[in-house]
């Protein structure tokens, strides 16, 4: 095996927990994602006019992927842009939560959907906004995780930041 992988799996070794569960929430949303389309490729619904937006959706599935593989390969920058994946996660959930009471939902509209419907979503977006806010409190205070990750952590680039902001509302 090449060294290169073998120093790699090492430092996948190292990781904690947390990173190892972020882990597998970036190979699960990938894998739904190209389930997804793949059903969509067969059913014949991925036609020209829905193939830029599930372009912005691959971004979206691709930016948690290179935030992993820049965890697993110990760059500097990595820690960086974790939280900031974590924390624009964390503050889109929660805005998520706000929009039914900025949209304004009546009674008539609540009987239209249905309360266990709304009330499931709300917790569901909730339990989401509080996850990534635990994940991001741990990238921000974790000893360990500083422990493994390069001492010389340089801020993730504004061009990448700006990626982020632009593509992960379209995320999912």
């Amino acid at each position: 095996m090449n060294e290169v992988w073998l120093r790699r799996l090492r430092r996948l070794e190292e990781l904690p927990g947390p990173v190892w569960v972020f882990g597998a929430y970036v190979v699960a949303r990938a894998a739904r994602w190209a389930f997804e389309r793949s059903v969509m490729l067969v059913k014949g619904s991925l036609d020209w006019q829905t193939l830029w937006v599930e372009g912005l959706v691959l971004l979206g599935v691709l930016l948690p992927v290179a935030v992993l593989w820049l965890l697993v390969s110990g760059s500097s920058r990595a820690l960086s842009l974790a939280r900031w994946y974590a924390g624009l996660r964390a503050v889109l959930h929660f805005v998520s939560l706000l929009y039914p009471l900025v949209v304004g939902y009546g009674p008539e509209t609540v009987s239209e959907v249905g309360h266990e419907f709304l009330a499931r979503g709300l917790v569901s977006v909730a339990v989401g906004c509080g996850l990534w806010f635990v994940f991001l409190l741990y990238l921000e205070r974790s000893s360990r995780l500083r422990a493994v990750l390069p001492a010389g952590q340089r801020p993730a680039p504004w061009w990448a930041v700006a990626v982020l902001l632009c593509v992960l509302p379209f995320a999912g």
